[in-house]
């Protein structure tokens, strides 16, 4: 009797080291907030003929963001921002750049346009914590400009929590 209760305790000491080993490094454990933009024209106001899309993909680090704007189809860029405050189909001024091209707008991009990080030394328009609550109650947007075509904004998507 004793020597069975013996080998459960064993099995059962195994199994707990073995299920807490795989959660430390377990992918499906609590994720950082991460927000999305959908990036279309008829979200532009007023909304626009372009034919591109994108998203844009900004992870909340607590002190930093980190962010990755992918494309198809667009030419011409020449800017990516996030704009606010704003609500939807509202226009505001921008509060951070994501993209500005060394030299005159280029051919057309499929796939990531920019990727960077966004911290209150680089951004002296606001901080990190101004920054994350625009983006929380919904007042934070990003587009993408082309010019020649759309130099006020070609697609364009709210900010909203994706997880």
């Amino acid at each position: 009797m004793h020597r069975t209760v013996r080998i459960v305790a064993g099995i059962a000491s195994a199994v707990a080291v073995t299920a807490f080993a795989i959660s430390c490094g377990d992918s499906n454990g609590p994720s950082l907030p991460t927000y999305t933009a959908t990036l279309i024209a008829a979200s532009e106001s007023p909304p626009t003929t372009a034919t591109g899309t994108g998203t844009a993909t900004l992870v909340d680090h607590g002190t930093f963001f980190e962010y990755e704007i992918a494309v198809n189809g667009l030419t011409t860029i020449s800017a990516a921002h996030i704009h606010g405050p704003a609500a939807v189909n509202v226009n505001a001024g921008i509060v951070e750049n994501l993209f500005i091209p060394n030299g005159p707008p280029f051919g057309q991009v499929d796939g990531v346009l920019a990727t960077g990080v966004i911290t209150n030394a680089t951004n002296a328009s606001l901080t990190i914590d101004a920054l994350r609550a625009m983006i929380i109650a919904g007042n934070a947007y990003v587009n993408v400009h082309t010019n020649p075509g759309f130099p006020a904004g070609a697609i364009r998507g709210q900010l909203v929590r994706s997880n």
